[in-house]
C-alpha cells in the first residue's frame, strides 16, 4: 500500500533506532540469561531465582523506559541526524511516527527477558508463535485502516504487535508468577555475570544492526523511495534464510 514513497522512507527512519534496541536487547538476553537461569534453577532455590528474575525485569523496564522517554523527547534533533537528506515534510512525518513507534523499545526489552525465561523452561512454541501473531496484527490492522490513517496505521500496528507479543509471552509464564516481585537487587552475582556476558554480545549485535542505520543515513539523500527500495531488496535477499 505504501510502496517506495517518502512516507515509507519516513517510517523506516522512525523505526531504525527502536528496532536496533529491540534486536540487540533480545539477542543479549538470550545469550546471557539462559545459562544463568538454568544454573539457578538446578540449585532449586526458588526464592533466589525469583529475586534475580524480578531484578532483571525491573531493571530492564526502568532503564528502557528512560531510553524511550529520552528518545521520544530528542526525536526532533535525532531524526535529522539519521536522515540528513530528508526535506522538512519528511522529517516532520518521521518525528511523528517515532513517537508512535518508540514504546517498542520498552516492550522489546521485556520480550527479550520473557523469551529467555521460556527457553530456559524448554518452551519454544510460544516464542515462535509470537512472530505469526505480530505479522497477523500488522497485516490485519493496515488492511482495514490504511485508507483512513495512512502510514500511521503501520506505525500503530507495529507498536500494537510488539505489545501483543509481550502479553502473549507473559501468559505463558502465568503459572510461574511466583518468580516476579517488585524488587531490584543489583548486588546479585548473577546480575553481574549477565552484565559481563551482555557486553560483547551487545557490541557484536550493535555492529550488525548499525548497517541499517548507515544505510538509511546514506540513502536519505538519494531520490524519494530509496530507503524503501533498499528495505525491500534486503527482505527479498533474506527470504531463503527465514
Amino acid at each position: 500500500w505504501f510502496g517506495t514513497s517518502f512516507i515509507k522512507d519516513a517510517y523506516l527512519v522512525a523505526l531504525v533506532i527502536p528496532n536496533l534496541i529491540f534486536m540487540v536487547g533480545t539477542e543479549a538476553m538470550l545469550v546471557s540469561f539462559v545459562p544463568v537461569f538454568l544454573r539457578l534453577s538446578s540449585h532449586g532455590d526458588a526464592e533466589r531465582t525469583g529475586s534475580v528474575v524480578s531484578s532483571l525485569m525491573n531493571i530492564t523496564f526502568l532503564s528502557l523506559s528512560t531510553v524511550c522517554i529520552a528518545y521520544t523527547f530528542l526525536a526532533p534533533w535525532i531524526i535529522p541526524l539519521i536522515a540528513p537528506g530528508f526535506d522538512e515534510e519528511s522529517i516532520s512525518l518521521a518525528i511523528k511516527l517515532t513517537r508512535i513507534i518508540s514504546p517498542i523499545i520498552i516492550w522489546g526489552g521485556l520480550i527479550g527477558v520473557l523469551v529467555a525465561i521460556l527457553h530456559s523452561f524448554k518452551r519454544f512454541a510460544l516464542p515462535a508463535f509470537r512472530f505469526i501473531l505480530y505479522n497477523s496484527i500488522i497485516i490485519g490492522f493496515v488492511y482495514f485502516f490504511h485508507s483512513r490513517m495512512g502510514i500511521f496505521s503501520l506505525a500503530l500496528a507495529v507498536s500494537g504487535g510488539v505489545l501483543a507479543q509481550f502479553f502473549l509471552l507473559s501468559s505463558g509464564l502465568w503459572g510461574k508468577k511466583k518468580y516476579y516481585r517488585l524488587t531490584i537487587n543489583l548486588k546479585h552475582p548473577e546480575i553481574e555475570t549477565m552484565g559481563r556476558f551482555m557486553i560483547p554480545v551487545i557490541l557484536g549485535a550493535t555492529l550488525v544492526q548499525l548497517n541499517f542505520l548507515i544505510e538509511r543515513i546514506m540513502a536519505s539523500g538519494l531520490v524519494e523511495g530509496s530507503i524503501s527500495s533498499l528495505d525491500f531488496a534486503y527482505k527479498l535477499m533474506r527470504m531463503p534464510f527465514e
